[in-house]
């Protein structure tokens, strides 16, 4: 068995920025697919996440409608030059 120091360092944890990316793209996925007509249970088969995890980002972008999906888009990066 390992102790607890090494394995701190066996596995990489995402920084903070590329987790809140996923979760940017996850959240447009869903707008998208809600848009589509999906309800939130199967959206959230497909996306494997838990059906009021689903509900809850939903209800968040209804109460908050200036935000659009397409406003949830990836800008395009910056070359360091």
């Amino acid at each position: 068995m390992y102790s607890s120091s090494v394995m701190r360092y066996a596995f990489r944890l995402p920084r903070r920025s590329e987790m809140s990316l996923r979760k940017v793209q996850r959240n447009a996925e869903i707008l998208s697919m809600k848009a589509s007509g999906k309800n939130a249970v199967e959206i959230a088969r497909t996306i494997g996440v838990s059906p009021t995890r689903v509900r809850t980002i939903l209800k968040f972008y209804d109460l908050h409608p200036e935000i659009k999906a397409s406003d949830l888009n990836r800008p395009p990066e910056r070359r360091n030059q």
